[in-house]
């Protein structure tokens, strides 16, 4: 009976954590400016605004993102190096949480707005997560890594989210 009751809550577990990621919910918002080696940088906060767990891409060159900026007039694209095919690893923003991006701004800018990928972070990336949160990963690491395998890798589709329209004050050193 107790054998039983322990396979049963295995099972409701494991469909529990299985279960398929919302879109994700989640917005951009200005936190201020500094310089950094003759460039500006932009601070903004991603906080999921969402119910259930998302991702963004990070890698060796930095998050991934994109910037729409009015420099000196005319209208650029820019773009960070980092994206899917250098990725490092997810970095898994939970529901009511944020995290903190920085974004690099061409010379000259005078308006800008970014717009970051996100995606609902699936049964795989999560309970990796909470593994590597909880310690337990590298103590257990050649029988976690067939355990996570079991998890299906069932993230949701990417997701542009977008900030608004920001003007740098006159004031900001550049």
């Amino acid at each position: 009976m107790i054998a039983g009751v322990v396979l049963l809550a295995i099972g409701a577990t494991y469909l529990w954590a299985s279960r398929a990621p919302t879109l994700p919910s989640a917005s951009v918002k200005l936190v201020g400016y500094e310089t950094r080696k003759g460039s500006l940088v932009a601070t903004v906060v991603l906080a999921n605004t969402g119910r259930s767990a998302l991702s963004y891409y990070d890698s060796s060159e930095g998050v991934y993102y994109t910037v729409l900026a009015r420099v000196q007039g005319k209208a650029t694209n820019w773009h960070s190096g980092g994206g899917p095919l250098s990725m490092s690893g997810p970095i898994v923003v939970w529901p009511s949480r944020s995290a903190r991006i920085h974004v690099v701004l061409p010379d000259g800018t005078e308006t800008w707005r970014c717009t970051v990928l996100i995606r609902g972070t699936g049964a795989r990336v999560r309970v990796f997560e909470h593994l590597g949160k909880w310690g337990i990963w590298d103590r257990a690491f050649p029988f976690l890594q067939w355990f996570i395998g079991l998890f299906p890798m069932n993230d949701s589709e990417e997701r542009q989210i977008q900030s608004d329209t920001f003007a740098i004050p006159a004031n900001t050193l550049r």
